[in-house]
Parts: structure tokens; C-alpha cells; sequence
């Protein structure tokens, strides 16, 4: 039985009763009321699949840095840990978010905590590929771990 929030849509409503409940509450609350489809989200799903979206697009901006950051690095652990941290976002954005995002839409959120698990541990090794060097994209890590933690945790709830 899908133990969904779901509320009459009124202004990030779901938001209020749904952030509260998950991990990081302060950003999924941020993150959500800066999404213009949060405002018509009807029930914790809804919300989950917004994520989502937000960390496919996170993850696809990252790329797109990444390629850059590869192709002016001069110090080859540096390279390498920037290829490391572009196989993880290629990853998420070509496995974990189509199969995350299809799993809450069908009714099948344990698949979705279990992909959205999994990259937010794929942020936590790209950034210790950084080992001794400053990490160019912590905040683009910070907010794609959080992101996926949050979506993980809400597909639990629909178990």
C-alpha cells in the first residue's frame, strides 16, 4: 500500500508536510519553492520526481564543467580525478535518473531509493578522488548527495 502525502493543491502545501520528514529539510524546501513545478505538486511523488529532475540537470551542467576542467587541467592526478567524477555524473544522468524518475512514476519506489542511494554514494567517491587537491565541484556534489539522498528517502516512505 503506497503510503503517499498527498493534500488539494495550495502553495508548496506538500512541500510543508514532505520536507519536514526527509533529510537536509532547509534545502529540500529551498530547492522545491525554487522549482516552478512544485507549485502544482500533488502528493510526495510529485516531489520525488521533481528532484530527480533537478539532479538530472545538476548532473548535466557538471558534465558540461567537467569536459572543460579536463581539458585546461595540467596536473595529471587532477585529470584523473575530474574522469573519475565524469564517469559517476554520466552515470547518474544516463542510469540512475531515467530509472529513478520511470520507478516513482510507475509505483515502484524501491527502485528508485535504491538508484538515488547509489548516487548519492557516487558523490562521496568522486570526492575523495580529490585526495590532497581542492575539489572544483563540491558544490555541485553537495547539492546532487543531498538531492538524492532526499528523493531516496521520500521513495522509502512510498514503500
Amino acid at each position: 500500500m503506497r503510503k503517499s502525502l498527498t493534500r488539494p493543491l495550495q502553495p508548496n502545501g506538500i512541500v510543508d508536510d514532505t520536507c519536514p520528514t526527509v533529510p537536509f529539510p532547509d534545502f529540500c524546501a529551498s530547492t522545491l519553492r525554487s522549482d516552478p513545478k512544485s507549485g502544482s505538486a500533488q502528493s510526495s511523488e510529485d516531489l520525488g520526481v521533481i528532484l530527480v529532475d533537478q539532479v538530472n540537470s545538476k548532473a548535466g551542467s557538471t558534465l558540461i564543467k567537467i569536459s572543460s576542467l579536463i581539458s585546461q587541467a595540467q596536473d595529471p592526478k587532477l585529470k584523473a580525478a575530474l574522469s573519475s567524477c565524469q564517469d559517476s555524473y554520466g552515470a547518474i544522468v544516463k542510469g540512475s535518473v531515467p530509472a529513478s524518475r520511470a520507478a516513482l512514476i510507475s509505483g515502484n519506489p524501491k527502485f528508485a531509493e535504491q538508484y538515488m542511494t547509489d548516487a548519492a554514494a557516487s558523490m562521496d567517491r568522486c570526492d575523495k578522488n580529490f585526495d590532497g587537491l581542492d575539489s572544483p565541484l563540491t558544490s555541485e556534489d553537495d547539492f546532487v548527495r543531498k538531492a538524492a539522498t532526499i528523493v531516496a528517502a521520500i521513495a522509502k516512505t512510498l514503500e
